[in-house]
């Protein structure tokens, strides 16, 4: 289930972060076991280091190639492909599907339709339908008719607060759109 979306600025420029901090112990893992963050984010910035190849970024992340084939053939050509040398929206789609695929139960996507071809937007969209049934997913973005029809809650964020919309209504209302 898709938890709640978020209409906003970017989760990372929101405001200065609060005076504290937070750690968690890590449990102790066997030679070559994946490492999947407990709460895995797409981030507006890219995330995978440019120099892997996106075959093993799959496998770092514990994927199955023919997966991420059955959702975006496109990859068919760019297995050995290094992630510096993808178009922008490929980098956004790969990151989007490992971090939606990862075997976590809460996941963060900011801004994941940012730089992807409408194609392709759909396929993203029809992902993230099967995957909230799964596991909590937090999505930021300023399209919010991509947003929309996906969410089961929708909240802006406005004033400093945080609104639970009931319609395009409250986004007129709450200053994210100028009109309907």
């Amino acid at each position: 289930m898709l938890r709640f979306s978020c209409l906003s600025p970017t989760s990372s420029s929101l405001s200065s972060p609060p005076a504290t901090s937070a750690a968690a112990k890590e449990q102790p893992r066997e030679p070559g076991q994946q490492v999947v963050p407990r709460q895995p984010e797409v981030a507006q910035q890219g995330f995978i280091p440019g120099w892997l190849t996106v075959d093993r970024a799959l496998r770092d992340f514990g994927l199955p190639w023919d997966d991420l084939l059955a959702w975006f053939p496109l990859f068919g050509k760019l297995r050995g492909t290094k992630i510096r040398a993808l178009s922008g929206g490929e980098r956004r789609i790969l990151e989007s599907y490992l971090i939606l695929c990862s075997p976590t139960q809460f996941v963060m996507l900011d801004e994941p339709f940012s730089q992807v071809a409408p194609l392709h937007v759909s396929t993203l969209k029809a992902l993230i339908r099967q995957e909230k049934s799964s596991k909590g997913i937090l999505l930021t973005d300023h399209m919010h008719r991509h947003v929309t029809d996906i969410t089961d809650r929708l909240y802006v964020l406005a004033d400093g607060q945080t609104h639970l919309t009931r319609g395009e209504e409250d986004l007129v209302r709450y200053g994210y759109l100028a009109r309907l």
